[in-house]
């Protein structure tokens, strides 16, 4: 494996996690207000879980060093979507707490 199929691998994950984890959370922010929870969950997690297995699929095909990689990616955006929300969270309770 070269470099730069590591960085795509990397960023082929960083991108597959930003859509799963982005996907969770708008699905968490509207899940109050749907008519039917349940099924919205369940839609959102299905799509969610098959946009991630077709992907490792496909980067499992390349190689499984890839895959590591890819997976690796997946979980940095895991955590940048966390920092990011708290981040989110403090600025918007600080906001409210000037007003």
């Amino acid at each position: 494996m070269t470099l730069i199929d590591a960085v795509m691998a990397f960023v082929a994950g960083l991108i597959l996690g930003l859509l799963y984890f982005g996907g969770l959370l708008w699905t968490v922010q509207r899940l109050g207000k749907s008519k039917h929870p349940f099924v919205f969950y369940l839609t959102s997690f299905a799509a969610r879980l098959s946009l991630v297995a077709a992907c490792i699929l496909f980067v499992l095909q390349v190689g499984s060093m890839h895959m590591l990689v890819a997976i690796a990616g997946f979980f940095v955006a895991r955590v940048c979507l966390v920092c990011w929300t708290r981040y989110m969270q403090q600025t918007d309770q600080q906001s409210k707490a000037i007003r």
